[in-house]
Order: C-alpha cells, then sequence, then structure tokens
C-alpha cells in the first residue's frame, strides 16, 4: 500500500496536469460526445485530492494514532484516531419538555413544601425532590440493586393508580359539565391570565411520567374551580375532588423517598455480605423471589448490566423448558361414586396412553 502511495503524482506535478486540463476545458468547451477529456479530468481531480490527503497527513507527524494507509482510507483530516471517532459520532442527545400549569394546586405540587420544625410544618414530596430522588433510584436499577427494582415497581403502580383516579374524577365533572350545557348553563373553564411554564429538565422517564399525571390534576383542578365559581359545586365537594386526587400523587411521589442508595447488588444479596444486612436494615422491605431474580421488573426499569440479563435470561429459558415437560393432569369423576382421581398424561411417542 505504502509503495502504491508513492507512486502517486507528486502534488505539485498534479496541480499543473489539473490546470493544463481544466484551462482545455476553458478553451474548447469540451463536447459532450467526447468522453476521453472528461476521463482524464475525473481521473485528475481524484489525484489531486488524494494528494491533499497526503499532505494534511504528513502535516500531523506529531503522533498519530492511525497508520497512514488506514488514515488514508479514512480520508483523515484530523490529528489522530480519537478525533477521527469524535467526528464520526453523533454526540449527546438534547431536548426539552414544558409542561403548563395554571393552578396554585399544581403548582403547590410541583415545588413541594419544606419541613419547618418550629412551625410543626411536615414536608410536602414535590415533583422536584422525586426527580432527584428518582436520580438515584433509576441509576440503583441499572447496578443491579434489587431494592431499586422494588420501588420502581411501587412508584410505577402508584403513578398508574393515581393516573385512574384522577382522570375517572375527570370523566365524571365533564359528565356534569355537558348535562349543564344541555340546560343552556354553559360554563368555559378557567385558566390562568398568567400559565406558570416549566421546563422538565429530568432524566428518568418516571419523572415525566410523574409530570403527566401533575398536568392531569392541574385540568381537574380547573374543573372543580370553574364548577364551584358557577355554584354547580359546593365548597366540601371540591375540596373531597382535589383532595382525592392530590393525596394519590402525594403517595406517588412520597414513595421515592423511601429509597436508600446503598450500591448493593443480587450478588450481595445472595452472599448475605455485610452491604446486604446494611441494605436491609436501611430499606426495611420484604423482596419478592421474582424481583431478586430480575425476571420481575418495572416497564420503564433501566436495563441491567449484560453478566445479569445473561443470567436472568438463562433462568427464563430453563423455566420455560420445565413448563413445556410439565405433565398435564386432567380430572375424572367416576359416575358411581362420584369420587374425583387426577389423571396424569404420560407423553410418550404414539397414542396418549392415560395412567391412574
Amino acid at each position: 500500500m505504502e509503495a502504491a502511495m508513492q507512486n502517486k503524482p507528486h502534488p505539485q506535478e498534479t496541480t499543473a496536469a489539473l490546470n493544463k486540463v481544466l484551462n482545455k476545458v476553458d478553451d474548447d468547451l469540451i463536447d459532450d460526445d467526447d468522453e476521453d477529456d472528461e476521463d482524464e479530468l475525473d481521473a485528475l481531480l481524484a489525484a489531486e485530492a488524494e494528494a491533499e490527503l497526503h499532505r494534511q497527513y504528513d502535516a500531523k507527524a506529531d503522533a498519530p494514532f492511525l497508520s497512514k494507509p488506514a488514515a488514508m482510507r479514512r480520508g483523515m483530516r484530523f490529528k489522530n484516531a480519537e478525533d477521527v471517532a469524535a467526528q464520526l459520532t453523533p454526540g449527546k442527545m438534547v431536548g426539552d419538555v414544558k409542561i403548563l400549569l395554571h393552578t396554585r394546586q399544581a403548582h403547590r405540587l410541583y415545588h413541594g413544601r419544606r419541613r419547618d420544625d418550629d412551625k410543626g410544618i411536615k414536608p410536602v414530596t414535590g415533583l422536584i425532590r422525586f426527580a432527584g430522588q428518582m436520580n438515584h433510584i433509576w441509576m440503583g436499577a441499572g447496578r443491579d440493586d434489587p431494592y431499586a427494582d422494588y420501588f420502581l415497581l411501587e412508584i410505577e403502580h402508584a403513578l398508574d393508580l393515581a393516573s385512574e383516579t384522577i382522570r375517572a374524577l375527570i370523566d365524571e365533572l365533564q359528565q356534569k359539565l355537558d348535562q349543564l350545557a344541555q340546560r343552556g348553563y354553559r360554563i368555559t373553564l378557567q385558566e390562568s391570565s398568567q400559565p406558570i411554564e416549566l421546563s422538565l429538565r429530568f432524566a428518568p422517564e418516571f419523572t415525566h411520567k410523574a409530570a403527566l399525571v401533575l398536568l392531569d390534576y392541574d385540568f381537574l383542578s380547573r374543573q372543580v374551580l370553574s364548577l364551584r365559581h358557577a355554584a354547580a359545586l359546593d365548597r366540601t365537594m371540591a375540596r373531597r375532588y382535589l383532595d382525592q386526587a392530590a393525596r394519590r400523587i402525594r403517595a406517588a411521589l412520597e414513595l421515592s423517598t423511601r429509597y436508600k442508595f446503598t450500591r448493593v447488588t443480587r450478588d450481595d444479596i445472595a452472599a448475605s455480605n455485610p452491604k446486604a444486612q446494611d441494605a436491609a436494615a436501611k430499606m426495611n422491605v420484604v423482596l419478592p423471589q421474582a424481583i431478586l431474580e430480575g425476571i420481575v421488573r418495572a416497564q420503564m426499569a433501566p436495563p441491567l448490566p449484560a453478566n445479569r440479563q445473561k443470567v436472568i435470561d438463562l433462568a427464563k429459558q430453563a423455566s420455560a423448558r420445565r413448563q413445556a415437560n410439565k405433565k398435564p393432569e386432567t380430572v375424572k369423576q367416576s359416575k358411581k361414586s362420584g369420587t374425583v382421581t387426577v389423571v396424569t398424561k404420560k407423553k410418550i411417542p404414539g397414542p396418549d396412553i392415560e395412567s391412574d
């Protein structure tokens, strides 16, 4: 390869030859049928491009990591292989998600409330603190922490329950609004004169899922406030609607604070080492076997380490084989005595043979 490169024309010679052909093109205006000059022009253009690559490579004589042939194949324009890789690899994906809140009720759930022991005020976990806690849980679940997987499942279930509850209340109030409209009493939903737009700069998907639930709560609050303002809902019922929905959201957000990042793994728990014992004391939960084995995980859980995922896949395959080889059972009842007999069918070649 090096020898072939050395036989290439010198850059100055190539440029001179190229200029000669270009001048000929300008003077003669190559005919469409004259392909010889066009071929000569293409060849010289290619030679000029390769000569330029040679010049760029020679200019990077301060420790290139690629061999010269490899650099030439890549069309090297950079100092070393790391620069090439950086140029060829897309950068980190960036974006922005924003939510628009109209009600103070939803805004309070976004920010939460700080503890104040002097005034006897208890803390309320808002979406901001929930996002911080979810970063720890997400990181733990990706590092094979079964406690993190446990809390991801619990939070996922709590958010689903909150979403179902709030949407059922929204449908109920919407039905009431429609009934009033049929009677000629049309109520336009209230909205803020200055709604607050908030950016969700959160990594885990669970935080965005919680934000969607919060948006539903904001819409429910607008319904409640509109109906109450129009005397179609008394204050007691309005408070019940808002409290029932807010309680579901707070319960889901509060679950995140119970997790403690301990760097424990499933291997630690299997070995029952001090790290596992310390984690068990801090979490104070009993892990189901399916979570310990990694078989049951949240739908949006992060991927497990490759070695753990391989163990789980093998366990699932073994379980599937056991289920396939399991002997099916049928129940027979005697017509005379009424006794019930369990009959196991043996799987053997040929017709099925039953044995009591």
